[in-house]
């Protein structure tokens, strides 16, 4: 007759029925993935950030020349 498996979860880094090597490559691909989304982050974070210093120094230019004209 088939035997049953008791499968247990050795902890919140397993699942059931998964081995050790099989919880540390799935470890390995979540680190991964948690720093690929922190660098796509941050890269969009100095993306608007030289966005915003950018239109800045167009205001403020734009500021200096209105204030040259009302001095006209």
């Amino acid at each position: 007759p088939p035997r049953k498996r008791l499968d247990i979860a050795l902890g919140p880094r397993y699942e059931v029925g998964e081995s050790s090597s099989t919880a540390a490559a799935r470890l390995a691909g979540e680190a991964r993935m948690s720093r690929e989304a922190w660098v796509r982050a941050t890269y969009a974070s100095d993306h608007v950030h030289g966005e915003v210093m950018s239109l800045r120094t167009t205001v403020l230019g734009q500021m200096s020349e209105i204030r040259e004209l009302q001095a006209a």
